[in-house]
């Protein structure tokens, strides 16, 4: 399984599986996928992108429930919080009780809803 950034326990098991270091999902705490939307038909429902920020927000879900799971969009501009991209928003944000979905932007202070 591939994951843009995790925070793993303070022991972690690994394994060498044909040269590539292998690790349990067991031994994570946190996992965050990191999402760019470069304009505003990423985020348009059934689009190619926006299947792929689902998928990612569906593989995070997958995992064991005491990892923390987030998904963070982010953009130059507030693309999120615009009128014809908030339901989008909103159907990637209901997709999973258990991944937050977040997104942000340059000029904001953090993290938005």
């Amino acid at each position: 399984m591939k994951l843009d950034l995790v925070l793993f326990d303070d022991e972690v098991n690994l394994s060498l599986e044909g040269g590539s270091k292998k690790f349990r999902v067991e031994d994570l705490v946190t996992a965050v996928e990191f999402k760019y939307i470069k304009n505003a038909k990423y985020l348009r429902e059934g689009s190619e992108r926006y299947n792929l920020i689902a998928d990612d927000i569906d593989r995070l879900d997958s995992l064991p429930a005491h990892v923390d799971t987030y998904c963070l969009v982010f953009a130059n501009f507030d693309l999120a919080r615009r009128s014809d991209t908030q339901e989008a928003m909103q159907s990637l944000k209901s997709r999973s009780d258990r991944v937050e979905v977040r997104h942000t932007h340059p000029k904001s202070d953090g993290l938005l809803d």
